[in-house]
């Protein structure tokens, strides 16, 4: 039910903002400085500035959701009450970036209405797919912090997952991978990505030697013994050294991501 509550109040805030944009799109625009109305490169920065803010309010607001609704089923009354004081401010968050659109829209005049229905649609699905490659990237970083509950069946098919997604979006949107308002950030999220995806094959390499040393401690030679133990651990090392740099890329790529 909290989940149709917060679907049913997302779209009532998207419909309310559709019809404040509408309606302001005939207003007479407000006064303006002596510098004049905002320049069409600044409209479109600013729409972006804003809709990111927007992308990430909705996703947390959805995050706080599961998480209420989790703690709510476990008994903790508490804790579902924190989160549903996150889903209201998130919320409000939400409600406060649509109104911000609307006085925009009203600052830039009627004139340039046009900038705020084609306002590069593309970038846009651009920035909030990379939004969200960047919040299951910090969902998966997650687990390394107990990782000793990880393991490799479930890492494999995680990665697997992930690398069709990278792999969709950036087929999707590879003329805007050396976008340079969000070249840092992509940057970023696509190393991070790409060195996960091939932390599987380390895991899998280094699974595959401990079969083998298993195998060869009964009845193998030292030799193949030494040479097993080495070859597995090689690929632990370089798993460890791709996770460790992942998780510097996933940190850096959520400080770039905070909207200035």
């Amino acid at each position: 039910m909290a989940y149709h509550l917060f679907l049913a109040v997302v779209a009532a805030l998207g419909l309310a903002a559709s019809l404040t944009v509408s309606s302001t799109a005939t207003a007479q625009s407000v006064s303006t400085t002596a510098a004049g109305p905002p320049s069409d490169t600044q409209i479109r920065s600013e729409l972006r500035r804003l809709n990111t803010v927007r992308t990430d309010c909705l996703a947390q607001a959805q995050q706080a959701l599961s998480l209420q609704r989790a703690a709510s089923a476990g008994g903790r009354l508490a804790e579902a009450d924190a989160y549903g004081q996150v889903l209201k401010d998130k919320t409000v968050c939400v409600e406060k970036v649509d109104q911000d659109l609307a006085r925009l829209q009203i600052q830039a005049g009627p004139a340039k209405a046009a900038l705020f229905t084609s306002e590069d649609r593309f970038h846009q699905e651009y920035r909030q797919g990379l939004q969200g490659q960047l919040a299951a990237l910090q969902r998966l970083s997650e687990q390394f912090a107990g990782r000793e509950t990880l393991t490799y069946e479930l890492f494999a098919q995680q990665m697997d997952a992930l690398r069709r997604q990278t792999a969709t979006l950036k087929n999707r949107y590879i003329r805007l991978l050396n976008e340079a308002e969000t070249q840092e950030l992509s940057r970023a999220v696509w190393q991070a990505s790409d060195l996960l995806v091939a932390s599987a094959q380390s895991w899998r390499d280094e699974v595959r030697a401990e079969l083998e040393i298993s195998e060869l401690v009964p009845k193998g030679t030292s030799v193949q013994l030494s040479r097993a133990e080495a070859a597995r651990d090689t690929a632990r090392t370089q798993r460890t050294a791709q996770w460790e740099t992942a998780q510097r890329l996933i940190s850096q790529a959520a400080a770039l991501a905070v909207p200035r």
